[in-house]
């Protein structure tokens, strides 16, 4: 593992970590209350790091590894890239406070997510190999 793949992978987990409390405390705490907005911000905020340091971790491995390695990374690159979307779309919530604006937010949640179901079972399966 080189340096710049051990150092993404750490990037990686730790917000991954501080993103899961974060996303625990929005969940546990009253909707729409101080606690709530400011940990779901952070939450959304370390959503983007990962999905960022992920998609640099399946890019490295696209250009290193072997043809299984490739396919992947192909599929992990897609998940980071509907986990992206996913986070900006809570960006987009977070900024809005429009109940039509909550509405389209949803919907545009719903197919990231069916995205992020078809771009994992892609990374798994391994259709490629």
């Amino acid at each position: 593992m080189t340096l710049v793949t051990a150092a993404l992978l750490a990037k990686h987990a730790f917000f991954g970590a501080v993103g899961g409390g974060a996303l625990l405390t929005a969940l546990l705490s009253p909707k729409g209350g101080r606690w709530h907005r400011r940990a779901g911000t952070v939450a959304v905020f370390c959503l983007v790091l990962v999905a960022g340091s992920g998609l640099a971790l399946a890019l490295l491995r696209l250009v290193t590894g072997d043809a299984s390695v490739r396919a992947r990374a192909m599929g992990l690159a897609l998940l980071a890239l509907a986990s992206l979307g996913s986070a900006f779309a809570g960006l987009r919530v977070l900024r809005r406070d429009l109940p039509e604006a909550r509405r389209r937010a949803l919907h545009g949640l719903g197919m990231v997510g069916a995205g992020v179901a078809a771009a994992a079972a892609f990374a798994w399966v391994n259709p490629l190999g």
